[in-house]
């Protein structure tokens, strides 16, 4: 019965007019990312809220409505960062290219490029608000 309750309760929170009716649920925009630090800040402090919300023994609707807000932040970030991330793939090859021709300008041209990457995804882990 418990289950039952909290499955009617999510389902309001979320706006649906019925059970049977769930695509009707209610979007949100999330933050924008506009730059790859903005996608690492937002990245670990939505993180962050999701998993103080999934450390609860159990979760409200509220709680459940506020993972789904969540979500929105988080997936722009994870597209801005697997964007990055795609680029720097790239760059890592301009470097492996550049070492194989003894071209030791373009290495250390591209290899500071991928560094300054590197650097600000390498926080990832590190927490900060």
């Amino acid at each position: 019965m418990k289950v039952i309750n909290y499955l009617a309760a999510a389902a309001l929170s979320f706006g649906v007019a019925t059970m049977a009716k769930a695509e009707e649920v209610e979007h949100f925009k999330g933050e924008s990312v506009d730059s790859l630090e903005e996608a690492v800040t937002h990245f670990k402090r939505y993180n962050q809220r999701l998993e103080t919300l999934l450390k609860k023994d159990s979760m409200s609707a509220e709680d459940v409505t506020k993972v789904h807000e969540l979500t929105y932040t988080l997936e722009n970030a994870l597209a801005k960062i697997n964007q990055e991330l795609a680029k720097l793939a790239a760059t890592l090859e301009q470097v492996h290219v550049a070492s194989e021709k003894y071209d030791a300008d373009a290495v250390h041209e591209h290899g500071e490029a991928y560094m300054e990457v590197i650097k600000t995804i390498s926080h990832m882990g590190d927490t900060q608000s």
